[in-house]
């Protein structure tokens, strides 16, 4: 997928191609094991700025390093080796693995705390829709009770991916429609609205590794006859046949006739002001009736290309316009009013003007 990407002039970020050869370096050595596998967890590492896949349980060397480093005298160690070009690569690599595996403690326990709540919060949503956790296991899953006391295992990634379906579907009618999601990560909002019988087909555009985590992930949940997958060659998307998912590279979306609800969750913030555009214009031919965004207000800290509201405005006009927006809250499954002037998450419902 990568390559195909560079053969066609799909643009990744310094930020995403550093994130891309990690975890295609640790999945070759994790082999069959996926970002849902039991035995990985995925963490910032708050060292390098990217992230990793790492061993859920480490190892007994592990264990001792990490023994070794947090020590009083360990504080000390960059000082003493710095000047050294063979140990302090080797420390601050070792360092790196410190901060992530810490990282990762201090992630769980938040999610554990956080998938309590939701699962109490959306208790009759997932009822009413059906809801059932991912078919493999996680290292996300939290033992979380109903308010009827009953106990099960739910994925922290289901809910919160759950709390999106049900904002994004409750401003947009997504019933029996084809869905396209641009960053559509690791699928799991895919999933969602296909096994609660939402939509019709969902279509995930995105750049490895996500789509190759997507497809994984889907193929454990759906029957692979239901998936068209990622092909190189590709020439055409079916719209009218029985398959549930389409996985697409961005240059791809070309092939795409029409659809009908379109998404972005947070990744048109990462990217820079020229490449949405870009993605907008393409969408734009299309014909699509909805467009449900969910990024900054303001624009995203640490982009340098700075953009939020008033640009989304103007690259979806003059054929849609901005059906309603408000405020977000990943762990609120309902609506807010919009704050204006508040750098934080928005979402923007653009919905086709009457011919």
């Amino acid at each position: 997928m990568l390559a195909h990407c560079r053969a066609n002039g799909v643009l990744i970020g310094s930020y995403w191609a550093n994130y891309v050869e990690i975890v295609a370096t640790e999945l070759a050595s994790a082999r069959d094991r996926t970002i849902f596998s039991p035995e990985l967890s995925f963490a910032p590492a708050f060292g390098g700025g990217s992230n990793s896949l790492i061993p859920y349980e480490p190892g007994a060397l592990s264990v001792a390093i990490d023994r070794l480093l947090v020590k009083a005298f360990s504080r000390k160690m960059p000082r003493a080796v710095s000047g050294s070009p063979l140990l302090y690569p080797l420390f601050r690599r070792l360092n790196r693995r410190r901060l992530v595996r810490d990282g990762a403690k201090i992630g769980l326990k938040k999610f554990r705390n956080e998938a309590r709540l939701l699962y109490a919060l959306l208790y009759d949503a997932i009822r009413t829709h059906g809801l059932e956790t991912m078919k493999e296991e996680s290292a996300n899953d939290v033992e979380v009770k109903s308010p009827r006391g009953e106990t099960c295992r739910f994925s922290h990634k289901t809910l919160i991916s759950f709390v999106q379906f049900l904002i994004i579907s409750g401003v947009a009618d997504c019933k029996n429609k084809v869905v396209l999601e641009i960053g559509s990560g690791v699928g799991e909002l895919a999933r969602i609205f296909v096994a609660t019988r939402t939509a019709r087909k969902y279509i995930l555009v995105d750049i490895p590794p996500a789509l190759a985590f997507a497809e994984r992930h889907l193929l454990n949940n759906f029957p692979a006859d239901r998936i068209d997958r990622f092909d190189p060659g590709r020439r055409q998307v079916k719209l009218d046949d029985d398959r549930l998912f389409v996985v697409l590279t961005p240059d791809q979306m070309k092939y795409i006739e029409r659809f009908d609800v379109g998404i972005n969750i947070a990744s048109f913030g990462e990217m820079d002001l020229r490449s949405v555009e870009s993605y907008v214009a393409e969408l734009k031919t299309k014909g699509f009736s909805d467009f449900v965004s969910i990024n900054h207000r303001l624009g995203k800290p640490n982009n340098p290309s700075y953009f939020g509201e008033k640009e989304y405005v103007r690259l979806f006009a003059p054929g849609h316009e901005v059906a309603g927006k408000y405020g977000f809250d990943p762990l609120v499954p309902s609506l807010a009013d919009d704050e204006p002037g508040l750098d934080d998450y928005q979402v923007l419902h653009f919905r086709r003007k009457p011919a």
